[in-house]
């Protein structure tokens, strides 16, 4: 199973440009799934799971819909709330890849600075020291 925001994108797929009739969407919980190391994809289905519990309870209060902006903003709550998503994945390492998420970036040639979702470092020849980490990338 996948975060709710996947399932929403997997299933507009299905009539991309809104000239066919409305196709079901299903999501499917595969009892064997082994998530390992894959934190951010295993945070996102426990919190859909959450979503989809309380719709089971009370569809009423997403409107009925599952992939309406209550359930959509609901999901996001628990995805973010207390931190969790900072505190458990802001940094990671696989293998020669170092995965860094909500990272303030800035540019004084463009004037401008932003916040990046996720940003990848992939190891290479030249390397740069990454704060904090103990081998060059």
């Amino acid at each position: 199973m996948a975060g709710l925001d996947s399932i929403a994108q997997a299933s507009g797929r299905g009539n991309r440009n809104g000239e066919g009739v409305i196709k079901n969407t299903y999501i499917i919980d595969l009892e064997e799934e082994t998530l390992g190391s894959l934190e951010d994809i295993k945070l996102g289905k426990d919190c859909t799971v959450n979503v989809l519990d309380e719709y089971r309870r009370n569809a009423e209060i997403f409107d009925n819909n599952l992939l309406s902006p209550k359930a959509i903003q609901r999901y996001y709550t628990y995805f973010y709330n207390e931190g969790v998503i900072e505190n458990k994945l802001f940094s990671e390492t696989r293998k020669n890849i170092v995965i860094s998420r909500g990272m303030s970036v800035y540019s004084a040639s463009l004037g401008t600075s932003g916040e990046c979702d996720v940003v990848k470092f992939h190891k290479c020849k030249d390397g740069i020291s990454l704060k904090g980490k103990k081998r060059t990338l």
